[in-house]
């Protein structure tokens, strides 16, 4: 099997510290090592299996599309010293059940673990808040594993166990404690849109408007993708800049709460007011992904600076580029620094353009009390995905 090799310049590794360090990275590349060998994990239910419906009190579970559908959904918290939901508060200490502000960040808390799809049978009953399941997770196109969704769980591990002295389980006794005006109040009372200011798909993501519109402009970002190849391949052909969408949008839970340490929380990718590209060249070949190719075209200033050239067009006084973000590329000559190298292959438009984007919307998101000249910031942002949830 070939092994796809990268080009060094090996005057980069004259001296024996350098050397040595090229030396290890051989050793790691050599090898593969993944943590979680088994895309199985342990997972304790947190809500109730609901049938998939559009009442409002039940919104923690997607629409249905059909009303005799006999899909179910809950929410589950992965277990274990490898669990992507450590780093979360657990929603059901008991912190979180004596005042309505505390339910609300709950359930709030709720929407950001695993939703579990299933339709119960003989070998798969529905489980019980509390129960301990085992659920099978895909991993996606970097090899990390989709925690959003579980469309089907595998096994009953436990059953839920009531502690000594207490009437119900940890989950069971915050659900206990939420009345319909707890959920009802924790979605800012949001009635159902005449417009579509949010649209669920069948697995269950909800976005904001059309997907990789949001509330960009119709047709704005492919317009600006073209117009990004064109220029940089005209001041710079022998690059060979072939850019191909890596997307805008985001859907409403991920970006309110980021839980890859690259990103943002209350991303702008929420609304497609931010577009990622991959950056495929001649020469250097197909872009895999930030990690792996934005240090080495950073690097290269020719590219850099006929990224400045574009933005520093008419077109795109609106924008900013991600390649700014570090302090550095802030002029020609100038390479990017930190997370500029990071966010190279980003564009988003500049936060003070925001409400004039939310304009149109003005009526809706008066709904949930949001006004549009209130979403200047990412903080700001999260606050209206998080209403929208």
């Amino acid at each position: 099997m070939a092994r796809n090799k990268r080009a060094f310049n090996f005057a980069d590794f004259d001296f024996a510290e350098s050397a040595f360090d090229l030396f290890q990275n051989s050793i790691r590349s050599g090898m593969d090592y993944d943590a979680n060998i088994s895309n199985q994990f342990q997972a304790k239910v947190l809500t109730r299996p609901t049938k998939l419906t559009g009442d409002p009190r039940n919104i923690s579970f997607v629409a249905a599309t059909e009303s005799k559908t006999e899909t179910f959904a809950f929410m589950v918290r992965i277990q274990g010293n490898q669990s992507p939901h450590r780093f979360l508060p657990d929603p059901c200490s008991i912190e979180y059940t004596k005042t309505p502000e505390q339910r609300t960040r709950a359930f709030n808390s709720i929407q950001l673990h695993t939703k579990v799809l299933m339709t119960p049978d003989s070998d798969s009953p529905l489980p019980k808040i509390d129960d301990i399941i085992n659920i099978t997770l895909e991993r996606g196109e970097f090899g990390s594993f989709k925690t959003d969704l579980a469309k089907q769980y595998v096994s009953i591990v436990s059953e839920s166990k009531i502690p000594a002295g207490q009437e119900f389980g940890a989950c069971q006794t915050l659900a206990q404690k939420f009345s319909e005006s707890d959920i009802v109040n924790s979605l800012g009372n949001t009635p159902s849109y005449s417009g579509a200011l949010v649209n669920t798909t069948r697995d269950g993501l909800k976005y904001f408007g059309q997907w990789n519109v949001g509330a960009s402009p119709p047709g704005f970002w492919e317009s600006f993708s073209k117009r990004f190849e064109a220029h940089v391949n005209k001041l710079y052909p022998e690059l060979g800049l072939k850019q191909e969408n890596l997307g805008a949008t985001r859907d409403l839970a991920a970006a309110a709460n980021a839980s890859n340490p690259a990103r943002a929380s209350g991303s702008k990718h929420g609304a497609s007011l931010a577009k990622d590209h991959y950056l495929h060249t001649k020469r250097y070949g197909k872009y895999t992904s930030y990690k792996n190719d934005n240090p080495g075209l950073a690097k290269d200033q020719k590219f850099v600076d006929a990224i400045i050239d574009f933005m520093e067009q008419p077109e795109q006084a609106d924008l900013l580029w991600g390649g700014t973000f570090g302090g550095g590329a802030k002029s020609k000559g100038s390479p990017p620094t930190g997370r500029g190298i990071t966010e190279f292959h980003h564009f988003e438009f500049k936060s003070e353009k925001m409400p004039a984007l939310f304009e149109p919307y003005r009526e809706q998101l008066a709904e949930i009390g949001i006004r549009p000249e209130q979403l200047t910031s990412t903080s700001a942002l999260s606050t209206l995905y998080l209403k929208l949830l």
